[in-house]
């Protein structure tokens, strides 16, 4: 008969080890290593972690992250998450220089430079600040009245190497933004309205009065210092001349999309953070959850992200610490007409948070203080007094028009809003009043906001805050009776106009310019105090009450997880909400402020917030779907309108696509399906895969499979699957790697979603056995959880320990983003199945393998690397002739020979190249796209028993 062909090109079903090898459908094969099945019909390198230690693995928009000095928790601790700054474009920082001599900014007759600096990148900048005068620069600068920065030498500025976007910055679209850090007095953003320079044409020693008289001070630039910058701020400024250690940094106007990637650090029990927007970009210790640890019970990091902010718990139940919240902030509070005038009053923002990302506390504390007032008492001193950045005061009074109040005495709560829709719960105010009865009421709140006092100041996430009204001693539903703004003062109805805040002070500079009322602002006399200039007046009770407004009881004890000792394992965003499992929570409503705590633990509770509140969770918000069942949540995920909730042995699918939590429901549980770590889970585009010692689960949106059944055994799975198994997505091939251990990794299973394909890869984890890098040969990471960033990059931190890898110092943390590009490795495996060719009774002759190949490296494979087996004897035969040359992009065909044609029933193909065999040490990318065995069936002969 003349001879045939067996085409092997289709390895798109990747790895089954559970049928017999001759059982194998199209697509199969019983072993594949280090190869990518993404193309179908082509085995092609996998990918890697990049293996950089120095810092520059990862980056965001040319910002590399650097190396963390701190220590991984495995499996746990890093969180990605993304906001909008409205300084948030990386630009370039300009570091000071101390003043010496006569280079002090500020004192009549001093310079702001003596020495020439060419570009101020080594020695720094002098950098003055200069308060707003009354007095108009005298030379040849025409701005209006303003403050100054004054900076030495701007040639260097204008040629700063990383002045990518200022490159002549007298010829810059103004406004622009700076950001200053270091001072005593000026730290803070500002904006630059503009910008002059000195003449170019000084000769060396000469002197040039940049301002000769600036409200009593000299300004000059001498010897050398041509071309020194003086750029006009909108904000106020107060003299100072800077100390080594103040950066100025320059960056655009405007709202731009900013990153943050943070690091539980185990030496500390604290959070690092990597920002790509600032000077420096790491920082350390930047949330404290006041964690209460041993040595061996290291934090759980558990973190969700919603509306620009990430929140942050520890799941280790052997631990307290307090929940904290981390974001951005950006607020004006108190734009406030200036006291004491009749006429042409100025209006000013009090105080601004600046733009920038802050750990704050995430209780939605309750106000503290505030009181009732009588009209008669106001002195300007008593109504501020119970304020103090801790809650409101207010004052109440009746007018002569008519009105539908009762003869009753009225009691009083307030409250703090967060964010701007989060509200606390009541605090019941000191002392009541007693109305007459059918009149209007007419209103007053006052605060007291002291940002220079820790104890006096509202805290940043305040927003506003409201009052309320009830009959004394009743039960009644709190009315709403202020609606109150921390930037625009207050209202007496939701639908009214705020009415502006009024500076109540009767000294510049005293305590009182933190004093705020609401008066009329075209009178802010301080006898302007009484209720002829009350602004506030309410005909009726409001329809709105606390209830309505917030959607749950005013009875509601508690809110909030913020209080030392709260906590949960594990929490996801699904549907505008915020959802929480296996939660240490203080039932009984204790709260932060009350210096009381009576936690209980809830391990088969799910609690959720209230929609878009995504910090405010009321305690009969939860979810009990299957309690006392001795096992505990671990882990949530969402898709698809479902939520799916896992505890160490069973995993529930639970509606949630009502909008009413009454109408969710469980739609499914499947055993044997849970998970003993939270990071064996991860989400994916077209759905969410998971891993245990069972299996690989896979929920698509509408069922749950164990996808990894008919494809790896129970007993490879067994020995695998028993470790701290972490799941990440890899986006652009919609695949997913299962690494085999957090603790020692090494090796990782590959799944395509797509295709329902496995293939493993042999030291996945980055740098794991790399011997190309300095202690790298037995290197094995610890791993962080697997995250994902915005573009879908797969990120992953590891602790290089006491290994000194690369270099690097004991107990540091790289980051690095893992690569889908085809990249080089030691090690390659492809074993096929068992061919008979469709007549196992007839016997074949087999003569040659062809390989249609690529390989990047100039060493040669031999045929050594290349094996057949007969008849599924076992026994792997290395081909006597043939062998892999060089083919760098290009494909060429390789012919492998036995010694002599072998007569068999069967036969299956193995190439094996390995680290270590047969001389092998060369780092290759190596494409298989077919392979191609001659035969012969030789007549009607019969295969011989035995």
């Amino acid at each position: 008969m003349p001879k045939s062909y067996l085409n092997i090109n289709d390895f798109s079903k990747g790895i089954n080890n559970v049928k017999n090898r001759r059982d194998l459908s199209s697509g199969e094969a019983v072993e594949i290593v280090n190869f990518d099945l993404s193309n179908r019909g082509e085995l092609k390198p996998r990918g890697k972690f990049n293996e950089l230690t120095d810092g520059d693995s990862l980056d965001f928009d040319g910002t590399s992250t650097g190396v963390f000095t701190a220590s991984v928790n495995p499996g746990y601790g890093l969180h990605y998450f993304e906001y909008d700054d409205e300084t948030a474009v990386a630009g370039f920082s300009l570091p000071g220089k101390s003043p010496s001599g006569d280079t002090q900014i500020g004192t009549a007759g001093n310079a702001i430079g003596t020495d020439f600096l060419d570009d101020g990148t080594s020695s720094g900048y002098y950098i003055g600040f200069l308060a707003r005068s009354d007095q108009q620069p005298t030379t040849q600068i025409s701005f209006p009245v303003s403050s100054w920065i004054a900076i030495s030498a701007s040639t260097g500025l204008l040629t700063h190497v990383n002045n990518n976007f200022l490159n002549d910055i007298l010829n810059s679209s103004f406004p622009i933004k700076i950001s200053v850090s270091g001072t005593s007095s000026n730290n803070g953003i500002f904006t630059v309205l503009g910008a002059t320079q000195t003449n170019s044409a000084l000769s060396p020693g000469e002197t040039c009065h940049f301002i000769a008289n600036y409200g009593g001070d000299e300004v000059k630039i001498k010897l050398n210092t041509a071309n020194a910058l003086l750029m006009r701020i909108e904000e106020n400024l107060a003299h100072e001349a800077i100390e080594a250690g103040t950066t100025v940094t320059f960056k655009r106007i405007g709202v731009q999309d900013d990153v943050a990637l943070l690091l539980g650090n185990a030496d500390d029990n604290k959070i690092d953070v990597f920002r790509a927007s600032t000077n420096p970009v790491k920082t350390v210790d930047v949330i404290d959850m006041e964690t209460i640890a041993t040595s061996s019970t290291y934090p759980n990091w558990v973190f969700y992200s919603a509306n620009g902010a990430t929140r942050v718990a520890d799941g280790n139940r052997l631990n307290a610490s307090k929940p904290k919240w981390y974001g951005y902030i950006k607020r004006d509070m108190f734009f406030a007409a200036e006291s004491g005038a009749t006429s042409n009053i100025d209006s000013f923002i009090s105080y601004s948070v600046e733009s920038n990302l802050y750990a704050e506390n995430n209780d939605l504390a309750k106000p503290t203080v505030g009181a009732y007032i009588a009209s008669g008492s106001i002195d300007g001193s008593v109504e501020f007094n119970k304020t103090d950045g801790l809650g409101w005061s207010i004052s109440v009074a009746e007018s002569d028009d008519t009105g539908l109040w009762e003869a009753k005495t009225y009691e009083f709560a307030c409250t703090f809003i967060y964010d701007g829709n989060q509200e606390s719960l009541l605090h019941t105010m000191s002392n009541t009043f007693t109305a007459t009865g059918l009149k209007k009421l007419l209103l007053n709140v006052y605060a007291n906001h002291n940002p220079s006092s820790a104890s006096s100041r509202y805290a940043n996430r305040i927003s506003g805050g409201r009052v309320y009204i009830r009959e004394s001693g009743s039960s009644d539903d709190w009315s709403l009776l202020i609606d109150i703004s921390i930037k625009d003062g207050a209202r007496s109805s939701l639908l009214g106009n705020y009415n502006q805040w009024v500076q109540d002070s009767s000294t510049a500079g005293s305590a009182g310019d933190h004093h705020f009322r609401i008066t009329d602002p075209t009178n802010t006399t301080l006898g302007n105090r009484g209720t002829v200039y009350w602004q506030l007046e309410l005909e009726a009770p409001n329809l709105d009450t606390y209830a309505s407004l917030n959607g749950f009881s005013q009875s509601t004890k508690q809110i909030s997880f913020g209080q030392l000792g709260a906590g949960y394992s594990t929490a996801v965003i699904a549907n505008r909400r915020a959802f929480v499992a296996n939660v240490k929570y203080d039932e009984g409503g204790s709260g932060s402020n009350d210096g009381l705590t009576e936690f209980s633990s809830f391990g088969d509770r799910i609690m959720f917030s209230e929609i878009g509140k995504y910090d405010t969770f009321p305690n009969l918000n939860f979810i009990e779907a299957s309690k006392g069942d001795a096992e505990n949540y671990v882990s949530l995920e969402s898709f698809a309108d479902r939520i799916l909730a896992y505890k160490q042995r069973t995993m529930q699918v639970i509606n949630v696509s009502s909008a009413s939590p009454a109408s969710w429901y469980i739609e499914d549980t499947v055993y044997s399906a849970g998970v003993k770590y939270p990071y064996s889970v991860c989400k994916g585009e077209l759905g969410i895969v998971w891993a245990n010692s069972n299996g690989v689960y896979y929920y698509n949106g509408s069922d749950t499979r164990r996808v990894n059944d008919g494809k790896i055994s129970d007993e490879e799975w067994a020995s695998f699957g028993g470790q701290q198994l972490s799941l990440g997505y890899i986006s652009d091939s919609n695949q997913v790697m299962i690494m085999q251990d957090v603790d020692q990794a090494r090796h990782a299973y590959i799944y395509d979603i797509r295709t329902g394909s496995f293939t493993y890869a042999k030291d996945l984890a980055p740098n794991a056995f790399n011997d190309s890098i300095t202690n790298g040969s037995s290197f094995v990471p610890v791993l962080t959880n697997f995250v994902n960033d915005s573009s879908g990059r797969l990120i992953v931190g590891y602790d290089v320990r006491s290994s000194e890898l690369a270099g690097e110092s004991n107990d540091s943390v790289v980051f690095t983003p893992y690569d889908i590009s085809p990249k080089t490795h030691k090690t390659y495996k492809i074993e096929t199945g068992d061919y008979d060719l469709g007549t196992p009774s007839l016997v074949k002759k087999f003569y040659k393998l062809y390989i249609h190949y690529q390989h990047s490296a100039s060493v040669v494979v031999p045929a050594a690397n290349v094996y057949y087996q007969i008849n599924q004897s076992g026994t792997w035969v290395a081909f006597n002739s043939g062998s892999l040359t060089q083919a760098n992009g290009v494909y060429k065909t390789a012919v492998f020979s036995p010694s002599s044609p072998v007569q068999c029933q069967s036969i299956a193909f193995k190439i094996d190249i390995e680290e270590g065999t047969n001389g092998w040490d060369t780092e290759s990318k190596i494409y298989i796209n077919d392979m191609q065995a001659q035969y012969r069936t030789i007549g009607n002969k019969d295969a011989v028993a035995g």
